[in-house]
């Protein structure tokens, strides 16, 4: 099938530059290295994002896929953030407190109906939740939840495409090793939105530890489409797939952030959420949240790829 040619500053800049603006300068340098094309599919396609042969390729799916994970994981924020911070305090799993509150069921309805409608997307089929606007390029008419939702789904987009890019940049360097080019991919899509923040912050006059927050949580959203959109029987890797929990550990705990901060709360309520997807129980939280996101992973690394 067929794909439309996009002008590359129409999306990929656009994406990127929204979630990282001081970036402009690099961007630039970046396409003096490589320049690719970019092509949009018909949904007919599937759900589709990848780079080969200098190009970048998306389907319309995907994004509109991808908008609706975002609204997914501020929904999984509002599920399980009341239950991390109690269940580490009070030393019981995150399966026993949830079965204890009495509010949860309408609180995770709201959620499966956002993971309902992201899959039927994905499968080509017309759902839209209610509650949802459609995707749009700005935040115009939004609501100041709805704004904070496009910020972190826009980071989530910049990051994948910028992995993308770290493809198109490993053909030119003629990389041997698939699975160490994904995790090498990883790192330049997260080093290319975090590591000039404070720059970005002394021109903004906003706090350097919050924007480093967000773009945290943007990137673990792109995290969570890697995980929701990867079949689980691919969870333990391949021979050009490393295992999907190595990808998420290395991606997610190298944020440098306080221990206490929000993003690890909204980093293990993304992971709550994929594991209780497959029913699974979760061990005993205690400690602080970036803690609680490390047991997270470790109890699911011993379960996906032992």
């Amino acid at each position: 099938m067929t794909g439309e040619h996009l002008n590359r500053s129409m999306l990929v800049d656009t994406v990127i530059l929204a979630a990282a603006p001081e970036r402009k300068e690099d961007l630039q340098k970046l396409w003096a290295k490589c320049d690719p094309e970019v092509l949009i599919y018909p949904d007919e396609s599937g759900i589709m994002l990848q780079a080969k042969g200098g190009r970048i390729e998306f389907s319309n799916r995907y994004m509109r896929a991808t908008w609706l994970l975002g609204y997914c994981a501020w929904s999984a924020l509002e599920s399980y953030s009341p239950t991390l911070l109690f269940s580490s305090h009070v030393g019981l799993g995150v399966s026993d407190v949830l079965e204890q509150d009495d509010g949860f069921s309408d609180i995770r309805n709201r959620l499966e109906v956002l993971l309902d409608a992201s899959r039927a997307i994905r499968e080509g089929l017309d759902f839209w939740p209610d509650h949802v606007p459609q995707p749009q390029v700005d935040q115009q008419g939004l609501d100041p939840q709805q704004k904070v939702v496009f910020q972190i789904t826009m980071i989530g987009t910049a990051y994948a495409l910028l992995h993308e890019v770290g493809h198109l940049l490993s053909e030119s360097a003629d990389e041997d090793d698939i699975s160490e080019e994904e995790i090498k991919c990883d790192v330049f899509a997260r080093s290319f939105l975090t590591d000039k923040i404070g720059k970005y912050a002394e021109a903004s006059g906003q706090d350097y530890a919050a924007i480093t927050s967000l773009r945290a949580m943007g990137i673990a959203l792109g995290a969570f489409v890697l995980g929701e959109t990867t079949p689980s029987d691919a969870y333990a890797g391949a021979i050009d797939y490393p295992p999907l929990l190595q990808r998420l550990r290395a991606l997610l705990l190298g944020m440098p952030l306080p221990e206490n901060d929000k993003f690890w709360i909204f980093g293990s309520a993304l992971l709550i959420t994929l594991a209780r997807l497959h029913e699974m129980a979760l061990v005993s939280l205690d400690g602080t949240p970036k803690q609680v996101l490390e047991r997270i992973l470790e109890d699911l690394e011993t379960r996906w790829c032992s």
